[in-house]
């Protein structure tokens, strides 16, 4: 999934031929063709040995449930269509959602060229706090924005702390107010700590 015109590459593509069979992808249908909550997924390889050595893995271990499979293996066959038109709605999502946060203050954002997610660095010192705050003390209208901290997601201790990780996952309108909510939030959290 990418966004802007870009073109999207694999390693296989990068890769010299003499490397092909070191490379191994494993990929998640669930995100790729959005269907969030299936945990189905794939490992591809042109390295025989380790291919063989993952079949025979599965044949003793649970797998995805036989509806995650017939609602996916029609997916998988021709998928590059939808992915190409749900790469545009998310594309869509994410402009919409950095737009309508950068109408309400000045921020600075690293605009991901794929993906459904962007870390997004803001003026907070601990955004764990923050987040939580979210949850049990802000209400605009009756009404609040739910972020996850970012820190979770790096392996370097300390590392995103004064980031959140938003998924632009619903439906533009809700992410423009969405946005909205977390400048305005963000101002009352400054102001208060």
């Amino acid at each position: 999934m990418v966004f802007d015109g870009l073109e999207s590459l694999s390693l296989l593509h990068l890769a010299k031929k003499t490397d092909l069979d070191r490379i191994i992808i494993a990929d998640s249908l669930s995100k790729r063709l959005n269907v969030c909550g299936a945990r189905i997924g794939l490992i591809l390889s042109k390295n025989r040995e380790l291919m063989d050595s993952a079949f025979r893995f599965t044949q003793g271990r649970p797998y995805a449930t036989y509806l995650e499979q017939e609602i996916t293996a029609p997916m998988v066959g021709d998928s590059i269509q939808y992915v190409l038109w749900l790469s545009k709605q998310y594309q869509k999502r994410r402009d919409t959602f950095i737009k309508a946060l950068q109408s309400q203050m000045s921020i600075d954002v690293q605009i991901p060229e794929g993906a459904f997610y962007l870390m997004l660095k803001l003026p907070i010192t601990d955004t764990t706090k923050f987040a939580k705050w979210l949850l049990t003390d802000f209400s605009h209208k009756n009404e609040t924005v739910m972020v996850s901290p970012a820190s979770g997601f790096y392996a370097t201790p300390g590392k995103g702390m004064d980031e959140i990780r938003i998924a632009y996952v619903i439906n533009e309108k809700d992410l423009a107010h969405a946005a909205e909510l977390l400048a305005l939030a963000i101002k009352q959290y400054n102001d208060i700590t």
